[in-house]
C-alpha cells in the first residue's frame, strides 16, 4: 500500500493498538536509504521513504537509558587486524578481542571472570537522558510513532556481550549459581529503567532481544528468560496507558513460540519466516493470544537484486493475503548490511508491494 505521508502516524498507531488495517503496510530503517535518497534528490532519507516509496515512518526508537559504570575503564589497544579491549576495575580486569566491531573472544571465560563481572554490574548506575526522547519527538515531528528502546535482558546481554553462547552454557553447567546471580544483579538494574518508563509519553516500548533457538533452547528460555521478559511486560502494563510492549526477536523462533504467550508480550518485531527464519506468520498468530501483532521481515535475499517476478513470487511465499488483511501486521524490509542498493531497486520493491496488495 502506498501511504500518503499524512496518514503514516494514524495507520502506525492502528497497528500498535492491535487493530487490523486491511492493507499491506511496510517500512524500512531510514539510514538504509541515505545514499539512495541523496541520489534521488532528498536531503532526508525519511522523506524519500515516505514520499516516494509510500512506506510508513514506524520504527522511530530512542534509548534514553544509559547503564553507566564510572568504576570501569574501557581501554582499546590495536593488535594487527584485532583490537584488545580491557575492562579495568578495582575488582579485576576483563579482556576481550574485537574484530570488525564484534567479539572474537568475549571478556568472560571462566568463573573468576564471572565473579569480576558481577562486581562490576553491582556498581552500574542507570542514568535517564530525557532530552534524547524530546529530540526524537522533535525530529519525527508527527510523521510516525516514537518508541522507547530498552537495553536487552540479562541473558541476551551475557550471550551477546559477555560470554558468548558456548562459554555461557559451560558456565551454566559448571557454576549455575554464579550465572543466576549475575542475571539477577543485571535485571535489578533494568528494573530501575522499567520504573522510569512513565517519564515518557511514548507510543510503544521496545526491548532489543535477539532471541533464537541458535542461542537458547525452549527449556532454557523458560528457565532463564521467561521471568525476565515478564518483568518487562509487567512494568509496561503497570503504566496503564494502553501502549504495547514489544520485543525484537528475528531468529529461529518456531520452537520457542508456544512459550511466548506466557510472557504477555503485545508484539514481536522482525518475526522472520522461512527460508531465512523458521516461523511463518500464520503459525505465530495461531499461537499468540488475541491482540498480538508483529512486524514481519522481508529479508534482503528475497528482494535485493531480484526481478519483479521474483520479488512477487517471494512475497507470495512468505505472506498470505489473509495476514495483512485480517491481522494487525506491518512488514519490515531489511537490507542485512548489503551495500549499494540502488534507487531503482528500492522503487521496484515499492512497486511490487503495491502490486501484490492488489491481487
Amino acid at each position: 500500500m502506498f501511504v500518503e505521508p499524512d496518514r503514516s502516524l494514524e495507520l502506525s498507531k492502528k497497528v500498535l493498538a492491535s487493530e487490523p488495517t486491511g492493507r499491506l503496510l511496510w517500512y524500512t530503517i531510514p539510514w538504509y536509504l541515505t545514499e539512495p535518497a541523496a541520489e534521488a534528490g532528498y536531503d532526508d532519507p525519511m522523506d524519500f521513504m515516505m514520499r516516494e516509496l509510500g512506506a510508513l515512518s514506524f520504527e522511530n526508537l530512542v534509548g534514553p537509558f544509559e547503564l553507566a559504570n564510572d568504576s570501569v575503564e574501557i581501554v582499546d589497544t590495536p593488535d594487527g587486524v584485532d583490537t584488545i579491549r580491557e575492562y579495568r576495575s578495582p575488582w579485576g580486569t576483563l579482556r576481550a578481542v574485537m574484530r570488525g566491531g564484534r567479539f572474537v573472544r568475549h571478556p568472560v571465560t571462566d568463573a573468576d571472570a564471572l565473579r569480576t563481572l558481577i562486581e562490576m554490574w553491582k556498581r552500574i548506575e542507570v542514568r535517564v537522558h530525557s532530552e534524547r526522547f524530546a529530540q526524537m519527538v522533535q525530529r519525527i515531528n508527527g510523521r510516525g510513532p516514537v518508541g522507547i528502546s530498552i537495553p536487552t535482558s540479562s541473558l541476551q546481554q551475557m550471550v551477546q556481550h559477555e560470554l558468548g553462547v558456548a562459554d555461557l552454557w559451560y558456565a551454566m553447567a559448571d557454576t549455575p549459581e554464579l550465572v543466576e546471580e549475575a542475571m539477577e544483579v543485571y535485571q535489578a538494574k533494568l528494573q530501575t529503567a522499567y520504573d522510569a518508563l512513565g517519564l515518557f509519553d511514548a507510543d510503544w516500548y521496545y526491548q532489543g532481544e535477539n532471541t533464537s533457538t541458535t542461542a537458547i533452547s525452549p527449556d532454557y528460555y523458560r528457565k532463564y528468560s521467561l521471568g525476565h521478559i515478564r518483568q518487562y511486560t509487567q512494568a509496561v502494563r503497570a503504566l496503564d496507558n494502553g501502549k504495547p510492549a514489544v520485543v525484537h526477536m528475528c531468529g529461529l523462533l518456531h520452537d520457542l513460540m508456544p512459550i511466548f504467550p506466557e510472557t504477555r508480550l503485545d508484539g514481536i518485531d522482525c518475526l522472520t519466516p522461512p527460508p531465512v527464519g523458521d516461523c511463518d506468520f500464520q503459525y505465530a498468530y495461531e499461537v499468540m493470544p488475541e491482540g498480538f501483532f508483529c512486524t514481519g521481515r522481508l529479508n534482503s535475499t528475497l528482494w535485493v537484486g531480484k526481478r519483479r517476478d521474483e520479488i512477487l513470487a517471494n512475497l507470495r511465499s512468505i505472506l498470505p493475503h489473509s495476514i495483512y488483511r485480517d491481522k494487525p501486521f506491518v512488514m519490515i524490509v531489511t537490507t542485512d548490511t548489503v551495500p549499494n542498493i540502488s534507487v531503482d531497486n528500492w522503487r521496484l520493491l515499492a512497486d511490487c508491494i503495491n502490486a501484490y496488495e492488489q491481487v
